[in-house]
């Protein structure tokens, strides 16, 4: 960062650097607390690294293993079983979207829609109007069917590693893309009627948030220090 760029002392710089790097840490673990009970949130990561001028950057990813599952036997929850590669294709303002988040519902319109913003569900013909009907009923390749007739398919996405590897975060269930997604144009995948995919979250996270506030107060304390032997020797180095 800029700001951060004109620190001249190579230790308070790192110091800074470091601090800031923890404090991103410390938010990151916020987030994932505050979405610890919502269906289908990937777990973010980050890593530190040293660019080309030495300045420490972290470089973020997401952790697009599978979370738990957990039966709802709510008629429009779904989940998705493709081996942590599968997403329903969403309609969102910026295109495009990417969630796990199966809770779904009908507008009054009867078009299908996602709980969480609204945002239209996806099926092979574009967005999904459900005809009036006693029983919806979704087969495992995601058909629809309303008293017994097929409406629409659901439009599921698979993504090879490198394609996930391309999907951005919108709010931490909903990803997209801003390229062309390397996508696998067949694979297997099931579709669970009655049942949700709850967040991947795995670590310990009020242990982890404290730890991240530990180093974030000891990187602070550390450069106090610094700062104050370096006023020592400008004070015993002056006439």
């Amino acid at each position: 960062m800029p700001e951060i760029q004109e620190i001249e002392d190579p230790s308070i710089r790192m110091v800074v650097q470091s601090m800031r790097a923890h404090q991103t840490q410390w938010y990151a673990i916020l987030v994932q607390t505050t979405n610890v009970d919502t269906p289908g949130y990937i777990e973010p990561g980050g890593y530190n690294y040293k660019d080309k001028d030495g300045n420490i950057e972290m470089m973020p990813f997401y952790r697009f293993r599978s979370g738990p599952v957990i039966e709802t036997s709510q008629p429009l929850d779904f989940y998705l079983d493709a081996s942590s590669r599968g997403f329903f294709q969403v309609l969102v303002p910026t295109g495009l979207g990417y969630t796990r988040d199966g809770r779904f519902a009908l507008t009054l319109n009867r078009k299908l829609v996602m709980v969480a913003g609204g945002f239209p569900v996806l099926g092979e013909r574009g967005e999904i109007y459900l005809p009036p009907g006693n029983e919806i009923a979704v087969s495992k390749t995601g058909q629809i069917f309303v008293d017994g007739s097929p409406v629409d398919r659901m439009k599921v996405i698979l993504f090879k590693d490198k394609g996930l590897k391309q999907l951005d975060s919108l709010n931490g269930s909903i990803f997209y893309c801003s390229g062309d997604p390397d996508i696998e144009l067949e694979g297997e995948y099931g579709v669970r009627q009655g049942f949700l995919e709850q967040n991947n979250v795995l670590k310990a996270l009020v242990g982890d948030g404290a730890m991240a506030a530990r180093a974030y107060e000891a990187t602070s304390k550390a450069g106090k220090s610094i700062t104050k032997e370096m006023s020592s020797a400008i004070q015993l180095g002056s006439p």
